[in-house]
């Protein structure tokens, strides 16, 4: 579609939900000859044999016109993320777009829902249905191979990978994203039953995150666990106030395993009275710290 159009009069014109407004610009990747546009957490695999498809669709209807130079343009340059400036699109002059309506910067875009991606390659808008985010396994995949390709990076260029974390600047919804990540990598657990429930300090019945272990043989059950994430910031302890009634939860959620990923240290009655009261669970109070 002729970008002059805009996508919202596309939309309200074919009786369709979407807006404009609920668009995301999108990072496009290539990793391990898979394509996916991202977006915060959102991963989504890109349709790219249809996107090509529908770019030399518009080649071919454009090639006689005056800006025959427009399908013969590089097809990879519009897929990128989108420019924080508003400039217009290259090629279209300023009473081609509709008058009060702002210019659309050239880049792809993600439907919040990962239900719609469209490309602004500076003269068209490249429509790409049927997408769905991408599942966890699928997810877990990519991120390896993007592991991998720093790592090589790194090698070739001579260079350590670069970490960087100002723990100063942890607050819990930040610290129970870190406590998620490192249950999610333990090799103890089945990273695909994790659960991470509702937002910090909300009534989760002290549940922040649940998993369950990883399958070992036919005749084992997997234990279920609950973690509790603890973030302390005025160089206190730990205590008992702090933390669920582990031994009513436990069996209120008829899991078998209990751990605290805190940031400061315990004291130990709060050990001795969370073990007392979980004396039923036969895994209980793994417990994390963390130095600034």
């Amino acid at each position: 579609m002729p970008v002059a159009i805009g996508p919202d009069r596309f939309f309200v014109e074919t009786d369709q939900k979407y807006r404009l407004n609920d668009f995301l610009p999108a990072d496009f990747v290539i990793v391990n000859g898979e394509s996916f546009v991202h977006h915060e957490g959102l991963l989504v695999r890109f349709p790219s044999g249809r996107y090509f498809e529908s770019r030399v669709c518009a080649g071919l209807v454009t090639q006689d016109d005056e800006y025959g130079e427009r399908w013969s343009s590089d097809p990879f340059n519009a897929l990128r993320s989108p420019k924080a400036e508003k400039t217009a699109p290259m090629g279209i002059t300023t009473w081609d777009t509709a008058e009060g309506m702002p210019t659309l910067a050239e880049g792809c875009y993600l439907h919040e829902t990962g239900t719609l991606a469209f490309v602004n390659d500076g003269y068209f808008l490249h429509f790409l249905y049927d997408i769905r985010p991408a599942q966890l396994q699928t997810a877990k995949a990519f991120r390896e191979a993007s592991a991998q390709m720093t790592e090589e990076l790194s090698t070739a260029t001579g260079a350590a990978p670069f970490f960087q974390c100002d723990w100063t600047s942890l607050d819990d919804e930040a610290f129970e994203e870190l406590c998620y990540q490192l249950i999610f990598d333990n090799p103890k657990f089945n990273s695909d039953t994790i659960r991470k429930l509702g937002k910090s300090r909300s009534r989760d019945g002290g549940r922040d995150i649940i998993i369950h272990e990883a399958t070992i043989g036919p005749w084992v059950e997997r234990k279920k666990w609950i973690f509790q994430c603890k973030l302390v910031t005025n160089g206190s302890s730990l205590g008992a106030t702090r933390l669920t009634d582990v031994g009513d939860m436990l069996e209120q959620y008829g899991a078998q395993g209990f751990g605290v990923i805190t940031s400061a240290q315990r004291t130990p009655h709060s050990t001795t009275s969370s073990t007392r009261s979980a004396r039923n669970a036969e895994s209980t109070n793994t417990t994390c710290r963390f130095w600034s």
